[in-house]
């Protein structure tokens, strides 16, 4: 791992373990009808993720905050989910912006700016903002 990777991991456990972000952790499962996965290109985590869930029987979509829509999954995204049985191949991205959002929808957003980011909108709906990393 190099120096800035090991820096930033740091970053992210002390900024998960930090009071403002409890918000993101309980789930109220009674009110989830639907997951949706959120990152910020929507090309690899989020894409991943949805189809892993999907796979799994859970009803599943994802988007990014910053994607640009109907781009192709990362090249490196599509080799890895494949060694893990994960097609990713018909993946286009979803900009969240334009993503249909509703009361049973769990945001799980991939880190804090993406929750950050997803709240207000889903506040409007009803639906729920929680951190994966906080599983």
């Amino acid at each position: 791992m190099s120096r800035l990777a090991a820096l930033h991991y740091a970053q992210q456990r002390l900024t998960t373990s930090a009071r403002r972000l409890k918000r993101y952790q309980a789930v109220d499962w009674s009110q989830v009808e639907r997951l949706h996965f959120v990152c910020k290109g929507n090309i690899c985590r989020s894409a991943y993720a949805s189809v892993r869930a999907r796979m799994l029987g859970v009803e599943a979509t994802s988007s990014g905050v910053q994607a640009r829509a109907l781009s192709a999954a990362d090249s490196v995204a599509l080799r890895v989910a494949a060694q893990r049985d994960v097609d990713l191949s018909a993946h286009l991205a979803k900009e969240f912006e334009y993503s249909d959002i509703n009361g049973g929808d769990l945001l799980v957003a991939m880190e804090p700016w993406h929750a950050a980011t997803v709240t207000p909108r889903a506040s409007t709906t009803g639906a729920q903002v929680k951190l994966l990393g906080l599983w």
